[in-house]
């Protein structure tokens, strides 16, 4: 058996006639496909790495949609994306059919990049579309085990790493070389390096961060792409995890574009993509916006960004002061504990620049006193900071996650740390429950095991997550908090996002 397509298995006894079987049940046509039956335009309409993890492939192409083959239908909502574009005629395969078609998928792939290499350059250009088109937020480059095996190219896809495809070691150099090239990085293998350039994709400005580390076995270099012009990653509030009342404060705010906002996380990067996130929001043809940051991880469209150079006397508060006198609308600030930062923004807020600032603490509460710490008046918290949102980054349940009743003891666990009936009255405001649902009848949910995220042999995988969304606590100042970020885990848990054993954990901090 190819070691590239090991995962797959040798079928259980019985395994295809019992897909037969439900096939025939559900009344969903079951095939057998031939290579003459597997279109490489159909392949290519799903990423590889998303037909492998999740057993699904697109195999036919034609004027009344595509057909799709997989080996549970549980995984059909892997692909809603297709809906948008194309009539989905669905089938049931067995094993030995699709591990055809993903071997034909490989075939293709390699085929591709050795023909793009007679091109030159195209080749890592074409490597990170695709790598675009798999939805990956990095891809990593590794030397394979073997020296003549070349090179191993994995993806991160919703917080996971998968292998993607794996290239000829002449094909490998020729990546590695035309991206430190684009990266102004130099040809070497002996010392770490960073860089970063950008590129157009569908008229959409794409940011590339290079990062490099030699190994015992050879280079190992991680790309990080960004979309610019989504801010951080192409994050949205909801994503994120805001919603109900405290969305709808973050947007009121957002939209009177007056006070501060400040947000509480101990993450950096929870911090990062969330002001950013904001930002976004706030960036016009209209407004003046500009950033002060210790380090830029996001370049953005209609942004002045600026960095920290301690070496040359350009400190927070340094960059704060000669940006605020260059007439903002907006600055955006990603450390205000920095010296006297905090009272210099919030000053400039009460002249009516909004300001966007990040404090680190865990919960409004300790945000709040992190302020005082830094001796802003409380006349100041109260009347121009709009919202202190703290967040907390937690991992994402499997959507094969499975409900479950919490136990007397967990529930013991909660006791005084939750509003049970806040939680509830929450739920049942945004139609996650019924509006009859009593406390004792809510469902949780915990994280199970599937064939997707329980993978022995899937690097990176944890059994039962999938990527990562935060739990928020909205706090305006002068007002009793919606949720508090335990309480907003737990909803989080009725709605299958995250696993009581987080809320659990969460608890114990």
């Amino acid at each position: 058996m190819d070691r590239e397509m090991a995962w797959l298995g040798v079928p259980m006894a019985g395994e295809d006639e019992k897909r037969k079987y439900e096939a025939q049940r559900l009344g969903v046509p079951f095939v057998t496909l031939s290579r003459d039956d597997i279109s490489t335009d159909a392949l290519i309409l799903i990423p590889e790495p998303l037909s492998r993890t999740s057993n699904i492939v697109a195999y036919r192409l034609g004027e009344h949609g595509v057909e799709v083959a997989l080996l549970d239908l549980a995984d059909l909502p892997q692909i809603d994306f297709l809906r948008d574009t194309y009539r989905l005629h669905v089938r049931l395969t067995d094993r030995t059919s699709l591990k055809q078609a993903l071997i034909i998928y490989q075939k293709h792939l390699k085929e591709k990049f050795a023909g793009m290499l007679k091109q030159g350059k195209d080749a890592a250009e074409s490597l990170l579309r695709h790598a675009i088109h798999s939805g990956a937020q990095y891809v990593h480059l590794e030397p394979a085990h073997a020296e003549a095996a070349g090179m191993i190219v994995r993806y991160r896809i919703a917080g996971v790493l998968h292998e993607a495809m794996r290239l000829p070691k002449d094909a490998g150099k020729a990546v590695v070389e035309r991206i430190k090239n684009l990266a102004k990085l130099f040809p070497v293998e002996t010392t770490t390096q960073e860089g970063f350039f950008s590129f157009d994709h569908e008229n959409s400005p794409v940011r590339v961060a290079v990062h490099t580390m030699p190994t015992e076995r050879g280079e190992h270099i991680v790309l990080r792409m960004t979309h610019d012009k989504l801010g951080a990653a192409g994050f949205s509030l909801r994503s994120l995890g805001l919603h109900g009342k405290g969305l709808e404060a973050v947007h009121r705010v957002l939209h009177k574009r007056t006070g501060a906002i400040v947000v509480a996380d101990t993450d950096s990067e929870g911090r990062q993509s969330l002001l950013y996130t904001l930002l976004d929001h706030v960036v016009g043809p209209h407004v003046s916006a500009h950033t002060v940051e210790e380090k830029i991880a996001y370049r953005l469209a209609g942004v002045h960004q600026s960095q920290t150079r301690q070496e040359i006397g350009l400190t927070i508060p340094a960059l704060l002061r000669a940006s605020l006198k260059h007439d903002p609308d907006a600055v955006m600030i990603s450390d205000l504990e920095v010296g006297d930062t905090a009272n210099i923004a919030l000053a400039a807020a009460e002249r009516g620049v909004f300001v966007l600032g990040a404090v680190n603490a865990l919960g409004a509460a300790e945000g709040l006193e992190a302020l005082r710490i830094l001796e802003v008046p409380d006349t100041t918290i109260f009347n121009i900071v709009e919202l202190i949102i703290a967040e907390r980054v937690l991992r994402k349940l499997c959507p094969h996650a499975r409900p479950r009743a919490i136990t007397r003891q967990e529930g013991e666990q909660l006791e005084g740390k939750v509003r049970f009936a806040k939680v509830l009255a929450a739920l049942k405001e945004e139609g996650v429950v019924h509006e009859h649902t009593q406390w004792k009848d809510v469902q949780f949910y915990a994280a199970a095991p599937c064939a997707i995220c329980g993978r022995e042999d899937m690097p990176g995988a944890q059994e039962g997550y999938w990527g990562h969304i935060g739990v928020q606590e909205v706090f305006e100042p002068g007002l009793p908090v919606e949720l508090t970020l335990l309480e907003d885990a737990l909803f989080k848990s009725v709605q299958g996002l995250i696993g009581v054993e987080e809320v659990l954990a969460l608890a114990q901090e």
